[in-house]
């Protein structure tokens, strides 16, 4: 059965994550909301991403597959600006990810290689993790599968509203990663600022769930998130 993309964490971080979203919930209404307006800004603050420099490899973050697993208007975006940076060489490689999700029957990485392999990306350059179902999934099979390479560079491409939460997943998972905005990938108007709320949400949620495990000392969740 095809799996949905879940951004909520909840499958991801398992039984603790249901506990994570009332104290997360609990400290952001305890604090008068504080610490939900500075990862308000912080998800703000890194919509400009980093200066671009030449990485070893590209990592660029999945997205659902629209009907017929057509790729969508944002996972385009990102893959077009993966695109862009290895044709002027700034990206020696492209690492794709996502797993089967949505009513797609193939997964997001599968279509984003085949896509850019139409745009001219040799097929040797592009590698591929295809069973993570939502970013922090991204992020920790792409951690494992480029440690037994020799990269030593990395850069993220995503949509600039969802930086700040990839660098911080990221960095659990011991990656120092730079990051690039993928162009003409954000919403619009109301959609883009309902957006950047929600993405503080879930970092605030990430850094409370990170802060409950350890606090309980629960190895079983702390491997999932670092």
């Amino acid at each position: 059965m095809p799996r949905h993309r879940s951004e909520n964490i909840i499958e991801f971080l398992g039984p603790g994550a249901i506990t994570s979203f009332f104290l997360n919930s609990l400290v952001i209404s305890g604090g008068m909301g504080i610490s939900f307006f500075l990862c308000l800004m912080r998800v703000l603050k890194s919509v400009k991403g980093d200066e671009i420099e030449e990485v070893d490899v590209v990592i660029v973050l999945g997205r659902v597959l629209d009907e017929n697993n057509k790729i969508s208007r944002v996972f385009k975006a990102r893959l077009d600006f993966a695109f862009f940076l290895y044709s002027i060489g700034v990206a020696k490689k492209i690492f794709i990810c996502g797993g089967l999700t949505g009513n797609a029957t193939i997964s997001e990485a599968e279509a984003g290689k085949r896509y850019l392999i139409d745009c001219g990306v040799k097929e040797n350059d592009i590698m591929i993790e295809d069973k993570s179902r939502h970013t922090l999934e991204n992020l920790k099979n792409a951690r494992d599968k480029i440690r037994k390479l020799s990269f030593k560079k990395l850069a993220i491409v995503s949509d600039s509203l969802h930086l700040a939460r990839a660098r911080d997943f990221a960095r659990g998972f011991g990656l120092n990663c730079l990051l690039y905005p993928a162009y003409n990938s954000d919403e619009k108007g109301i959609k883009y600022v309902w957006r950047a709320i929600r993405e503080a949400f879930l970092l605030h949620w990430y850094h409370t769930g990170v802060a409950y495990s350890k606090l309980i000392k629960s190895e079983k969740l702390l491997k999932r998130v670092t």
